[in-house]
């Protein structure tokens, strides 16, 4: 009981996570009421990016690699991991914010098919918050291991 009071107090800043609880009902109420008089972000450039529905594939290893990511910093390191958290949730909470009161989805209304990936595919919603991820965690990692070296 001792080792694992130790554990809780040691890692107490994993409250952080508790950010979930305020994302996750939030974004799935944008997807629920967010069903018409919405903008569709699109850009030229997005008609000359092919599409391949095995692409959901890589999709939905991204939420593990957030995953990894953020306990990764949380056992690693204290102050890269609050860096990190700041980071990664204040682009999800100001992407939540736009979409709330602008209306604007992400995903490609005309796939539709019964075929899983394609299926799947369909409700891609935040594509430019993963983006943003992304470069917050390579910036992170490049931080923590140049500046304290490779554990």
């Amino acid at each position: 009981m001792k080792k694992i009071c130790r554990l809780l107090y040691k890692y107490r800043h994993a409250w952080l996570l508790s950010y979930a609880f305020i994302y996750l009902p939030w974004f799935m109420y944008l997807e629920r009421t967010v069903t018409r008089d919405y903008h569709i972000m699109h850009a030229s450039l997005d008609d000359l990016i092919p599409f391949n529905e095995y692409f959901i594939v890589p999709y939905f290893l991204w939420f593990i690699y957030v995953a990894g990511t953020l306990i990764f910093f949380l056992f690693r390191s204290k102050e890269d991991y609050y860096k990190m958290c700041a980071f990664l949730f204040s682009g999800m909470t100001l992407s939540l914010i736009i979409c709330t009161f602008f209306h604007i989805i992400f995903h490609k209304s005309s796939i539709r098919s019964h075929y899983m990936f394609k299926h799947r595919s369909s409700v891609i919603h935040f594509p430019s918050a993963q983006i943003k991820q992304a470069l917050s965690f390579e910036c992170q990692f490049q931080s923590t291991f140049f500046t304290n070296g490779i554990p």
